[in-house]
C-alpha cells in the first residue's frame, strides 16, 4: 500500500535564497573565495559564481586552494560591483554610460544570461537587465528605466578592511533621501571637506519619498539593528557623540534628512575605521571591527557625570550642550573655548606659517617675509642673516640689562617633505578638524614652536613685564638636512657673537602624558649614502652579482644590527633614548624601467649614535659591511657626527634649575633625557653655551616627521583655568657630472646604411608619451619610404604611432609576409654609458653605441636596407612584404600591439607570417624564438609607521621590504639553481626573476610611511599559473595587509610556433640560412616580445636577429652592436625575405 506524502513548500524560497546569500556576502559569512579588479578584493561564494559564469568555474576547478584568488585584467571596481548584483539579486540597474563597460567585461567573463544580450528599448537613461529564472542559458534583453531609481534599489559598495585585511560588501537599501550618502569602509578617502568655520558640512538630498519598499532580510536586520541600545553624549570638547554597543562614536558628517554618519572615537588614534549611520535615534547601518578594546572607562565616566542621554534632540543643539553640563566642568569651558579658536589671532598665524611650504626651498622668502611682519607687528628689531646660502632670521626683545647674557629661543623653519597622498588632509592646509585638531607639516617640529614663542612675547609686552636680559627669537634654515646652510656657517659670524647668548631653549620631545622632558645632549647623527653598482641587463636574464644581490645584502646586516639595538632599547626604560642607537634606511631608490635590470642603487641610512657608543667601533662595523659588498660599493657621508656635548642638568646650572623649579611649582614634572634625535643645540653645546630641548606638548602622540602631523590646538593655546599653567610654557620659551673621442674606421661610418641607423638611435624615444620624439620616429619612417617609393601609413589604435611600410608582392592575395621592431626603447642612466646613449657613437673598434642597437632599432633598419637591395637589384616577390614598427613594446605593447592586432588594419594586412626580433648570440650558432616566456610584472606598495629618523619604530616599512627581498632573492635563487642544472639555450627550463625597482624615502631623517617595490618575473615553459599564484599569495600573507599588489602585467598563457617540417615558414628559414653556412637553433625566449600577441591570433612567428658572436648588451649600460656584425645582417634578411616572400 502507497504511504501518505506530504508536499511541502517554502513560498518565499527564491527571495529568501537570494536576501540571504546577499546578506552572507554584506557580513563577509561564509565567504570562501576572492575576486580582484583594479586593486579593490571582493570576498564572494564560489558557488554563485561557479554558476553564473562557466568561465569563472573553470578558474575556480583549476586553482587547488579553498579560498582561491582571482584577478580580473581589464575589469574596473565598479563594473564588477554591477556585475556582482546582477548574480546576487538576478537583476541590476545600469547607467546609460556604463553599460558597454558593464557589458565588455560581463560577454568576456561569460556571465549567463548577458553573454548574448539584445536590446529591445528605447532611448532613456538608465538600463535594467534580469536573469530569467527559468532558463539561465536564454538569450537576455534589457530595458530602460527612469533615471530616478526606487526606493529597494540596491547599491554595493568595496573596500578593504583596515583590521583584517580582508574584505567586506556593503549592500543597502537605499531610498531617494539616501542617495547623497555611500557608506565605504576605506572613508579616509571620502571624508566631507569641512571648511575652516564649520564643524559639520550639511548635504543636502532629495525629500524622501511617500512610501518605502523592503526585502525580507533587510526587514529583519532593520528591526535587529532599531533594538540596539543607542545613547547620545557629548566630547569635553563639546562635539556630539553615541554611544553603542559599549563603543563610542564622534559625530563625522549630517545630512539634512537627519542622517547622520558617526566614526569610532579611536580614528585618529588607533586607525580605527568603524562608524555607525543613524537616522534620528535608529541605526540604519554600521560596519567595520573595532581594533581595540571596549570604551567602558570612558562610558562609566559620562555616566557619573549625568552625561548620557536616550535621545539626540537631547543633545543636538550646542546650548542645550552647555545647559546639561555641570557647571565648572572642562567640558563647559572647552565648548566656549572651541566657539573662538578658529579666529583666535595666533590660530590665525600659525596656519599661515603652516601653509608656506618650507619643504621646498624656493618658499623661503615667503617664511622671512612672514616673520618680518611679525616682527613689525609688536615693533621689535628684525634681522636677516645670509652667512650660507639660505636666510636666519632674528627677532629681538631688548632687555633693560643688555650687558647680561641673553636668552636665545631657537627654532627651524624648514619641514621634511611630505607624501601628500597619505594625509588625511593636505600637509600644507592648515586644516582644523571638528575636533580641533590641526593637521600640517611643521606643527611639531617646529613651526608651533616658533608661534608660541612669539605669541608669548607678545603677552609680556601686552602686560608691560620687564626682562632684564635680551630675549632672540631666532628662525634658521636647512636644520632638517644638517644646518649646512643655516646655524654652522653662522656661529662662525662676528653677528652670532654679538647676541651674547648665554643660554638657549629649542625643540623638544612630545609627551604622551603630563611628563615634560628636558633634552640636555644630543645623540650623534650618521647618516649615509651608500652607492651600490652590480651587473645589469635583460629584465628576463638571471644575471650574477646583480645590485639587488647588494641591496639584499646591505639591508641584511643593517638590520641585523637594528635588532640588536630593538633588543637593548626593550630591555631599558621608555625614555632611556641613549641607550641605544638607532637605524632606519629611510631612502631605498634604483631602477629605471620595470624590465631592466638595474646597474646601480642608492641606499640612504640615518644612524643615531647612542651615548656609550664608541667610534672606532661603529666605524669598524661599517667597514666589514663594506667589505662585504665589495669593492663597486661606495659610501658617502651626508652627515657624521663624532662628538655630541652635554648641557648641565643638577645644581650647578643656574638655568637648568630655574627650568625645573618653575615646573615643579605649577605641578608638572620634567625629566632630563636624551635628546633621540639631533637638534641645533648639538651645535651649540659644542661652542658652550647650555641649552636645553623643550616643549610643550603634552598628552598628545608625537607625529614628527610623520603621515598628519598634528598639534590640538588646546595644547597651542591657553585654556581657561589652565592659563597660569600654560605660563610655565611661556617662561621656558624665554628663559636652531663628458669626454668623447669621435673615430671612424675606413667607409664604415660613411656607409649610407649606418647613417641611417645612428640618425634613428639619436632620436630619444625612451618615453612614448614625448609626442616630439615619436613624431620624430614616425617622420623618419616616413622619408625612408618615400626614397623607396613605398606606401607608408601611421595607425593609432592605442593613441600612439604605429608606422607600417609596405612592398606590394606580385601576387597580393597570398599571406603577407610581417617585419616587426619596436621603435622604442628602455630608459637610460646616462651617468654610467662611456658614451652618450643617443650620440651613436662608434668607436675606434668600430662598434656602435647607442640605446636600442640591439633592442631593436638595428632590426628596423635592416628590414629596411634589406628591401632596398631587394628592390636596387630588380626582384620581385610574390607575396607582400610589411616592415611594422611598433611603440609601446617596452612596456606590454597595450598602445602598441595589444590594440593594433584588434583592428581592420591590421586583418586586411593578410598576415601569414612574421619575423620580430631576436636574441644575440655570443656564438656562430643563431637563435630562432619560437615561443615567449610569460611575463608577471608585480608592483608590491608596502606601507608602514613612518615617523623621525631617530626612532626605532617597529613594523616600518624597510622591515617588510626586507621580507620581501628575502623572500623573492630566496625563490630566485631556487631558480638559479635550476638554470645551472639546464643546458645553456634552455632558457625555458627555469623561471627568472629580477627585481628590477625600488622607490621610497623623501628625506633622509625621515622614516618612509611606504615604498614600492617591482619585480619582473619571467615564468618558466613548465611553470603552472595557479602554482605560482600560490606563491605571490603566499608572499602577500607573509606581507600582511599593509601591502598592497599591482600586476603590471601578467601573462597566464604563451602560444608557440612549431618549429619542424609541418610549419613551412620555418623550413624555408632554416634551409636559407644552412644555405649560407649559418646554424639556427630553436629556443624559447628569455623575453617577451610582440610575437606573443601575433601567435595567439594563430599567425606562425619567428623572433631571430642575425647578432652573432655578440655580447647581449640588451637594456644594460653601454649597449652596442659592432658595426661589421649590423652591415652582416642586412644581406641575411635580404635572403630571408626573398625566399619567404616567394613561398607559393
Amino acid at each position: 500500500m502507497a504511504q501518505s506524502q506530504f508536499a511541502l513548500s517554502w513560498e518565499s524560497y527564491k527571495s529568501n535564497v537570494c536576501s540571504g546569500f546577499s546578506s552572507f556576502q554584506q557580513n563577509g559569512e561564509l565567504v570562501d573565495m576572492t575576486l580582484a579588479a583594479d586593486g579593490h578584493l571582493v570576498k564572494v561564494h564560489q558557488v554563485l559564481i561557479a554558476l553564473a559564469s562557466p568561465y569563472l568555474k573553470q578558474l575556480i576547478v583549476s586553482v587547488p586552494t579553498q579560498h582561491p584568488v582571482i584577478f580580473l585584467n581589464n575589469v574596473s571596481h565598479p563594473t564588477l560591483s554591477l556585475i556582482l548584483e546582477y548574480i546576487y539579486t538576478g537583476e541590476v540597474r545600469v547607467a546609460a554610460e556604463n553599460l558597454s563597460a558593464f557589458m565588455d567585461a560581463a560577454k568576456s567573463l561569460h556571465i549567463r544570461g548577458l553573454e548574448n544580450i539584445t536590446d529591445s528599448g528605447s532611448s532613456t537613461t538608465r538600463t535594467e537587465t534580469s536573469m530569467n529564472q527559468s532558463n539561465m542559458d536564454n538569450t537576455r534583453s534589457f530595458k530602460k528605466i527612469e533615471q530616478i531609481l526606487p526606493p529597494n534599489a540596491k547599491k554595493i559598495f568595496v573596500n578593504v578592511s583596515a583590521d583584517s585585511g580582508m574584505v567586506a560588501v556593503e549592500q543597502a537599501n537605499v531610498d531617494d533621501s539616501m542617495h547623497d550618502y555611500s557608506d565605504r569602509m576605506d572613508d579616509t578617502e571620502h571624508d566631507f571637506d569641512y571648511d575652516d568655520d564649520d564643524d559639520n558640512k550639511t548635504v543636502d538630498t532629495p525629500s524622501k519619498p511617500d512610501h518605502e519598499t523592503k526585502t525580507a532580510a533587510n526587514v529583519g536586520a532593520q528591526e535587529k539593528l532599531d533594538k540596539m541600545n543607542l545613547q547620545f553624549t557629548v566630547s569635553i570638547r563639546g562635539a556630539l557623540q553615541i554611544i553603542l554597543n559599549r563603543y563610542i562614536y564622534n559625530l563625522h558628517s549630517s545630512q539634512s534628512t537627519g542622517v547622520r554618519r558617526w566614526r569610532c572615537i579611536d580614528y585618529r588614534n588607533r586607525k580605527c575605521l568603524a562608524f555607525v549611520t543613524t537616522q534620528g535615534n535608529v541605526v540604519l547601518n554600521r560596519a567595520n571591527p573595532h581594533n581595540h578594546s571596549f570604551h567602558d572607562k570612558k562610558i562609566i565616566d559620562k555616566i557619573e557625570k549625568n552625561a548620557v542621554y536616550s535621545a539626540i534632540d537631547d543633545v543636538k543643539d550646542l546650548e542645550n550642550v552647555k545647559t546639561h553640563t555641570k557647571k565648572g566642568s572642562d567640558s563647559s569651558d572647552f565648548v566656549s573655548f572651541l566657539q573662538g579658536y578658529k579666529c583666535d589671532p595666533a590660530v590665525k598665524k600659525l596656519q599661515e606659517y603652516i601653509r608656506i611650504d618650507t619643504s621646498k626651498q624656493e618658499n623661503v622668502e615667503l617664511s622671512v617675509q612672514f616673520w618680518r611682519r611679525e616682527a613689525a607687528k609688536l615693533g621689535l628689531p628684525f634681522k636677516v642673516y645670509r652667512p650660507g646660502r639660505l636666510p636666519v632670521c632674528i627677532t629681538t626683545l631688548e632687555g633693560s640689562k643688555p650687558d647680561l647674557p641673553s636668552i636665545l629661543l631657537n627654532s627651524h623653519s624648514d619641514v621634511v617633505p611630505v607624501d601628500a597622498e597619505l594625509w588625511t588632509y593636505p600637509p600644507f592646509s592648515g586644516h582644523i578638524d571638528d575636533n580641533g585638531i590641526l593637521f600640517g607639516r611643521g606643527t611639531q617640529d617646529t613651526k608651533g614652536v616658533s608661534i608660541q614663542y612669539m605669541e608669548a612675547i607678545r603677552r609680556l609686552i601686552e602686560k608691560n613685564v620687564t626682562l632684564d636680559r635680551t630675549v632672540h627669537v631666532m628662525v634658521v634654515p636647512d636644520e632638517e638636512t644638517g644646518s649646512f646652510d643655516g646655524l654652522i656657517p653662522f656661529l662662525k659670524t662676528d653677528d652670532f657673537k654679538s647676541l651674547n647668548i648665554g643660554f638657549a631653549l629649542d625643540e623638544g620631545i612630545t609627551s604622551t602624558d603630563d611628563t615634560m622632558f628636558g633634552t640636555y645632549v644630543d645623540k650623534r647623527p650618521w647618516q649615509m649614502q651608500f652607492n651600490l653598482q652590480g651587473a645589469s641587463g635583460h629584465g628576463s636574464s638571471i644575471q650574477k652579482q646583480t645590485v639587488m644581490e647588494q641591496v639584499q645584502t646591505l639591508i641584511n646586516m643593517a638590520m641585523e644590527y637594528r635588532n640588536q639595538q630593538l633588543v637593548i632599547m626593550s630591555a631599558n626604560s621608555p625614555i632611556d633614548y641613549g641607550s641605544y642607537s638607532t637605524l632606519n634606511m629611510n631612502m631605498l631608490n634604483s631602477g629605471i624601467a620595470n624590465n631592466v635590470i638595474p646597474s646601480k642603487a642608492s641606499a640612504v641610512m640615518d644612524i643615531r649614535l647612542s651615548v656609550d657608543q664608541n667610534i672606532s667601533d661603529f666605524e669598524a662595523l661599517i667597514d666589514s659591511w663594506l667589505a662585504k659588498l665589495g669593492n663597486k660599493t661606495t659610501i658617502k657621508f651626508i652627515r657624521r657626527v663624532e662628538k655630541s656635548s652635554a648641557t648641565v642638568v643638577d645644581e650647578s646650572n643656574t638655568y637648568w634649575v630655574a627650568l625645573r623649579d618653575t615646573v615643579k611649582g605649577l605641578g608638572f614634572k620634567i625629566v632630563p633625557a636624551v635628546c633621540p634625535a639631533t637638534s641645533d643645540m648639538l651645535l651649540l653645546r659644542e661652542i658652550g653655551i647650555p641649552a636645553i630641548g623643550f616643549s610643550s606638548r603634552t598628552n598628545m602622540v608625537s607625529r614628527m616627521h610623520d603621515v598628519d602631523e598634528y598639534i590640538p590646538v588646546d595644547n597651542f593655546l591657553p585654556v581657561k583655568n589652565c592659563a597660569t599653567r600654560r605660563m610655565l610654557f611661556y617662561f621656558a620659551f624665554l628663559v636652531l657630472i663628458n669626454l668623447c673621442v669621435s673615430s671612424t674606421i675606413p667607409g664604415v661610418q660613411n656607409d649610407p646604411a649606418v647613417k641611417r641607423l645612428q640618425e634613428y638611435l639619436q632620436i630619444d624615444t625612451s618615453d612614448p608619451e614625448n609626442i616630439d620624439n615619436s613624431e620624430k620616429a614616425v617622420n623618419f619612417w616616413r622619408r625612408q619610404a618615400a626614397e623607396l617609393n613605398l606606401p607608408f601609413a601611421v595607425h593609432r589604435p592605442g593613441g600612439l604611432p604605429i608606422c607600417v611600410l609596405t612592398l606590394i608582392g606580385s601576387k597580393p592575395e597570398l599571406p603577407s609576409i610581417m617585419l616587426n621592431s619596436h621603435s622604442d626603447v628602455v630608459p637610460v642612466d646616462d651617468e654610467l654609458w662611456m658614451y652618450p646613449p643617443f650620440s651613436a657613437h662608434i668607436d675606434e673598434e668600430g662598434n656602435l653605441f647607442g640605446r636600442g642597437v640591439q633592442d631593436c632599432k638595428s632590426n628596423g633598419v635592416q628590414y629596411l636596407e634589406a628591401i632596398r637591395k631587394l628592390l636596387e637589384k630588380n626582384i620581385t616577390l610574390e607575396r607582400t612584404v610589411h616592415v611594422t614598427v611598433m611603440p609601446d613594446e617596452e612596456t606590454g605593447g597595450s598602445k602598441g600591439m595589444v590594440p593594433f592586432a584588434k583592428t581592420k588594419e591590421f586583418q586586411a594586412l593578410n598576415v601569414g607570417f612574421a619575423l620580430d626580433e631576436g636574441m644575440p648570440s655570443s656564438s656562430d650558432v643563431l637563435y630562432a624564438l619560437y615561443v615567449d616566456k610569460r611575463p608577471w610584472q608585480m608592483k608590491f606598495e608596502i606601507q608602514g609607521g613612518g615617523g623621525h629618523g631617530s626612532f626605532l619604530k617597529t613594523g616600518s616599512v624597510i622591515e617588510q621590504v626586507q621580507t620581501l627581498i628575502n623572500t623573492a632573492q630566496a625563490y630566485r635563487d631556487h631558480q638559479s639553481q635550476k638554470m645551472k642544472s639546464k643546458a645553456a639555450t634552455d632558457y625555458g627550463g627555469y623561471t627568472s626573476l629580477n627585481i628590477n625597482m625600488i622607490k621610497g624615502g623623501i628625506a633622509g631623517n625621515v622614516i618612509p610611511s611606504r615604498m614600492t617595490v617591482v619585480i619582473d618575473v619571467r615564468l618558466s615553459v613548465e611553470e603552472e599559473v595557479s602554482e605560482f599564484q600560490s606563491v605571490i599569495d603566499s608572499w602577500m600573507s607573509k606581507l600582511g595587509k599593509n601591502t598592497r599588489l599591482e600586476y603590471i602585467r601578467r601573462m597566464t598563457s604563451s602560444t608557440a610556433t612549431a618549429v619542424d617540417d609541418t610549419n613551412k615558414y620555418w623550413v624555408a628559414m632554416r634551409d636559407t640560412l644552412k644555405s649560407l653556412n649559418v646554424t639556427v637553433l630553436p629556443v624559447v625566449s628569455p623575453g617577451t616580445t610582440d610575437m606573443a600577441e601575433i601567435r595567439a591570433l594563430g599567425i606562425p612567428a619567428i623572433g631571430f636577429t642575425t647578432n652573432r658572436k655578440t655580447e647581449i648588451k640588451a637594456h644594460d649600460v653601454d649597449e652596442y652592436l659592432p658595426v661589421e656584425t649590423f652591415l652582416e645582417g642586412i644581406d641575411l634578411y635580404a635572403a630571408l625575405i626573398q625566399r619567404l616572400a616567394n613561398l607559393p
